[in-house]
Order: structure tokens, then sequence, then C-alpha cells
């Protein structure tokens, strides 16, 4: 394995490895049907050549793996998982760098406690750098093949997480001759492509059943893949939760489980998640122990929000975002309240005939524990849009002719506009980078009330969520320019203002000396000390008036 270059401290691991051995027997004498699935899936790794029997007296470092199983009732394919305890603390789990050159470890194994405990040498998926040396493999796999399989290399490159293959295409002859393309170079290294699931009949018209993991004569069927649940008849996507009753006795650590159940990968839930995200933040400012009963109101908070995760069930939301053939534009939006703050993308696709827009991804934040001015909530939104946006430029195989950013804050907008340097520091490094990260995009001001980010920021219940707004944005995004949410230009003086040194800079722009905004009284008394200034030589007993 690829070991640190120093403060390796492996202690003796054997001992620990043989008491978790018996343990996991005495489990076996408990659940016999566990002990066969258990016994099959390591003879087969010793058939397949995936670990070697050793001997103990072997020069070098040792280092002993404890290993359990997880059983998996809901799995078609793998109802028991063998995993490697490398993070044990008298085992590797510390000394082992993510990535380099490969050696082996060991584990300890024997059928039935009749035999002799014996030591195996095995390349395994429980260490640190399992992930490393799984993908870096695939990845070889896929430049090896690039000539031979065009289609293929791109998908294992870019659309490959361990052992999920996640891809598609524009029209069912692509998308089986790229079918084809991976079958062909995954074999070729004996890797055997399996679970199949697609929104096409035809794709997996020529796969065996045993291979297959949607039936299209299964229309109620979900498939499970990275945290979502994906219907392929309907192409869409759900929330499925395995949601317990609520315990009568609700702790700190009874609400942390709950709300770790829902996996939002994408964002699509945010305005759900920053909720919950809220509420843990005031649980842990009342320093509560893990173990204690929870104060009534936070305990009535949970259950509201428990209600909630049980009616996502019935949430649907279209998997395809883009319309076949068009042209692509990204649109995204920032806001900020006093609890949290948060940015979504949009994706719209027009055609000669359609347009469509569709909620990309979204990410949220709770406010600080410092207490922070909106103007400053606003920036950190802005901030955050920045990188998601520019992430997802990179990332996403797409050609976007146009990327617009919207943010309900004039004073951002205006910082965002401002050189740096004349900037309080907070301020000054944030729209550094928003410059730096957005300087090819084009940043507006959309109202409140138009804005999708703002159920983001402030959190929303399942009903709310339903709206067209949160999915499908504002009904202005459709039109052909986004001029209409941009403010009429007109000639403005422009001035820069702050009551004290201590407060942020924020521009203001004036037609006319206005009442009732920061600067007035300023403006209004430079104006009068200018024609004093000018008048002194025509008018010397006025001036000094003045």
């Amino acid at each position: 394995m690829p070991m640190k270059d120093s403060d390796i401290e492996l202690r003796q691991s054997k001992s620990a490895a043989i008491r978790r051995l018996k343990m996991l027997e005495r489990r076996f004498v408990r659940e016999p049907d566990t002990k066969d699935k258990y016994v099959e899936f390591l003879q087969e790794s010793e058939d397949l050549d995936h670990m070697q029997r050793v001997k103990d007296e072997e020069p070098g470092l040792h280092y002993y793996i404890p290993h359990h199983a997880v059983i998996r009732p809901e799995s078609k394919t793998t109802k028991l998982r063998v995993v490697f305890d490398a993070s044990c603390k008298s085992s590797n789990g510390n000394s082992l760098l993510k990535g380099g050159t490969v050696q082996p470890d060991l584990i300890l194994w024997r059928s039935s406690p009749e035999e002799d405990i014996v030591s195996y040498r095995l390349k395994t998926y429980g260490t640190k750098p399992a992930p490393y040396l799984g993908t870096r493999c695939l990845l070889q796999l896929a430049h090896e093949g690039k000539h031979k399989y065009p289609l293929a290399t791109p998908v294992i490159q870019n659309s490959t997480y361990m052992d999920d293959i996640l891809s598609g295409a524009d029209d069912i002859t692509t998308a089986k001759k790229m079918q084809r393309q991976l079958i062909g170079l995954m074999k070729e290294s004996c890797f055997h492509l399996y679970k199949w699931s697609a929104n096409s009949e035809e794709l997996l018209k020529d796969v065996p059943t045993e291979n297959k993991e949607f039936l299209f004569n299964e229309n109620d069927e979900l498939v499970k893949t990275l945290g979502l649940s994906w219907r392929p008849g309907e192409d869409i996507f759900m929330y499925q939760m395995n949601l317990q009753e609520v315990p009568v006795t609700i702790t700190k650590r009874t609400a942390l489980s709950f709300i770790s159940k829902l996996y939002d990968p994408l964002g699509l839930l945010q305005p759900i998640i920053i909720k919950a995200k809220m509420m843990i933040q005031k649980i842990w400012l009342q320093k509560i122990d893990w173990d204690q009963t929870l104060p009534r109101r936070e305990i009535e908070t949970f259950q509201r929000y428990v209600a909630e995760l049980h009616r996502l069930k019935d949430l649907k939301i279209p998997r395809c975002s883009l319309l076949k053939d068009s042209v692509a534009v990204q649109i995204g939006f920032a806001d900020a309240s006093s609890q949290g703050y948060g940015a979504c993308l949009y994706v719209k696709s027009e055609t000669a005939n359609e347009t469509q827009i569709r909620l990309l991804c979204s990410k949220t934040r709770v406010a600080p524990l410092k207490i922070l001015s909106i103007p400053r909530l606003e920036l950190l939104a802005a901030t955050l849009l920045s990188k998601l946006a520019t992430k997802i430029v990179k990332i996403i195989d797409l050609k976007f002719d146009e990327v617009d950013l919207f943010s309900d804050s004039k004073v951002v907008l205006d910082w965002i506009q401002t050189q740096p340097h004349l900037l309080k520091v907070f301020v000054a490094n944030r729209v550094c980078l928003i410059q730096e990260l957005t300087q090819t995009f084009s940043w507006h001001h959309v109202t409140t009330k138009d804005n999708p980010a703002d159920l983001i920021s402030r959190g929303a219940t399942k009903l709310q969520l339903q709206d067209e707004l949160s999915w499908k944005g504002h009904s202005f995004l459709k039109d052909k320019t986004l001029n209409s949410v941009q403010e009429h230009q007109q000639d403005f003086l422009r001035i820069l203002w702050r009551l004290s040194p201590e407060e942020d800079i924020v521009s203001y722009r004036l037609k006319t000396v206005t009442y009732g905004t920061k600067p007035a009284p300023y403006l209004a008394t430079r104006c009068l000390l200018q024609l004093a200034h000018e008048g002194k030589h025509k008018y010397p007993l006025a001036a000094p008036v003045i």
C-alpha cells in the first residue's frame, strides 16, 4: 500500500484481528445465512486470485485488517457486503496515503472455528487509497482503449464514480453504440457490466435479464444510484427515505440521525435541508449533550420537520434538463437572510419552437455565528453562486452560450463593480474572488419576489417547493434577452459613502440630491462649500458665513 514517508506507527494488530474474527464467528452461529454468503464471497476472492494465503513468518511490515459483514436486504445484487476496517486504530488506516505504489494488505480468515486461522494477502477496498487505486485502474483502461473505443473512453473518464457508470446520449443510435463500446472495453480487462437501467426499452433489449436492474413491465420500480432514486419509466427523480417513527425521547443524537437520512447530492431539496441546518445550529448553540432531551420548542420544530420529510415521498422531479439540439444558457440566483444564504442554478435551453428552463443544482449555508449585516450575507451568497456557476461550467460537457447571474441586492452588485482596494478587507477579498471567477459572466439585478433563491435562504415547505418558481424560475427567464430585469440606465452621479471608517463603503447613484438618503446631508453641505469656494473673491463677506 502507499505509505507515508515518516511517523509510521504500526502496532501489534494480529491480536485485534483475531478477536474481531472470533466475534464474527459468534455472529455466524446466530445467522447461518450470513455465514454462507460470507464464506462464498471470500472463497470467490481466493478463486479469482484476489487474495492469497501467506506464511506468518514472512519478513517486512505486517498489518492485519479486521473485517465484518454489512447486510443490505434492499439490494438486488449484493445483499451482503464484506467491509474491511482499515480505520481500526491498531491497523494501517492512519499510515496510508491516498495514492502511490501498491503493496498488499493482510487479513485473517477461516471458514469454520474448527480450522486453523490463516493469513491472506489481499487487495481490498477497505483502505484509504482504495478509491484512488480503483479509479486509477479505470483511467488507465480508458487511456489504453481511446483509439479503439472513442465513445466509451470519455464516459469512463468523466461519468464514472467508483463502480457506477452514469451516462447517456441524445439519440438511441448513439446510445447503443456507446453501450457496445463500454461492454467491449471493460470486458478486455475482465470487468463485466451489469445492473443496466435506462429510460429507453430499446437500449435494454439485448441485455440479459439477469444483468438488468430495471424491467419495463415494472412501472413503479425505483432504481437507486449515488443516493438518488430514479424511476426510469417516467424518467423522474424521487426522494425515498427510510424514516422510522419519531422516538418518544428526542435528543441531539436522534435529531441528527433523522436529518442525515436525507441525501441530496444535486441540491434539489435545499429549501428543505436549510431548515434542518438552521435547527441543528440552534441546538448546538444551547450546548446540549448528545443524549439529553431537547427543549420543548426544539422538539416541536423537529416534529414539524419530520412531517415535511414524509411528504417528500410524493415529490417528482424531471431528470432531463435540456431540449435536443438546443442553445443552452446558464442562469444563477443568489440570496441571503439573517439565518442563511444560498445559490441556485438553472439551465435554459432554446430551440426555434420551444424554450425550457430546469433547476440544475443549488447550495446552501447557514449564516455564521458571528452576526453579519445583510449586505455582507448577500455578498457571501454571491460568492457561493460564483463558485457554483464556475464549477458547473467546467465539469459539464456542455457549451453555454451565456452565463447570467442575479442578485436582489443592489449593494452587492455595486460592490462587484467597485475596485477591491476601495473596500473593507472582508468585502474586498470576496469581491476580488467574484471578479476573478465571473469575469466572462454577466451580473443582473432581480426583485426579491422574482428571486427563486429567496426560498433557499429562508427555508420552505414541500408545498412551497412545488411552486413553479422553484423548478422553472420566473417567466421573464423565457425572454430572448434578459434586458427586462435590468435597470433602465440613465445618467447617474455615482458616489461612495459610509458614515464611519468601521462601516462598509456603499455605492450610491443619484440623478439629483435626493432627500432621505444617507449622503444627502453631506452632498448638500458639500455643494454649499463648493459654492463658497468659487465665489470667495467676488463675495468676500458671504463666503466665510457659508
